[in-house]
């Protein structure tokens, strides 16, 4: 009985001295305009695509240059999230008017689409995950901002 409890104590200390120490595997996440079932090949990819945000409606005391500062970085990945979804449905345009809640402490708390004239409901989830990376600074108080998305097709588009 003693040798077992000499190796349950061993193992006990094994297991003590490698507590902390092992990762756990990081697994990453696609990136938001990636759909399983729907893959896109780059050259099926439209060119010239823009998304235009315009200009932000504010209530609280975060400032207009710090709420356009923090959502323009997020235009280039919502710019992929419409090319891809246009490689897929060519004929995709319209608005989204997305209305966010951020925090004092600059965190998004939530966020809701008020309106979506494009009707795709796989662009308005990859614009959600894009636009829930954006950080805010600091305010004196919790802010909603108000912020029109234009999605409107290049001219030359291949549509079949």
């Amino acid at each position: 009985m003693d040798k077992m409890m000499l190796i349950a104590a061993a193992a006990v200390a094994a297991c003590m001295a490698c507590k902390g120490k092992s990762e756990a595997p990081v697994v990453e996440e696609p990136p938001p305009w990636e759909f399983p079932g729907e893959e896109v090949a780059p050259e099926d990819i439209p060119e010239n695509v823009e998304v235009v945000m315009n200009q932000p409606t504010i209530e609280g005391t975060l400032t207009d240059e710090a709420a356009r500062s923090a959502l323009r970085p997020q235009i280039e990945d919502l710019v992929r999230c419409y090319e891809v979804r246009l490689a897929r449905h060519c004929k995709i345009k319209g608005h989204m008017r997305i209305s966010i809640d951020v925090s004092q402490k600059g965190q998004i708390l939530g966020m809701q689409v008020l309106s979506d004239t494009t009707r795709d409901t796989r662009l308005g989830d990859c614009v959600s995950k894009v636009i829930r990376k954006a950080s805010f600074g600091e305010t004196d108080e919790q802010s909603t901002i108000i912020v029109n998305y234009a999605f409107d097709p290049p001219e030359k588009i291949r549509c079949e």
